[in-house]
């Protein structure tokens, strides 16, 4: 069961990272316009 939730949290920070790679991106590029 702790593997299970382990492999969840690992899941939920990776989506975190994404997300926040992909604001970050964004944002850079608004701000060249």
């Amino acid at each position: 069961m702790g593997g299970a939730v382990s492999e969840i949290e690992k899941a939920g920070k990776n989506r975190l990272l994404f997300i926040g790679k992909l604001l970050v991106s964004v944002v850079l590029n608004v701000g060249e316009y």
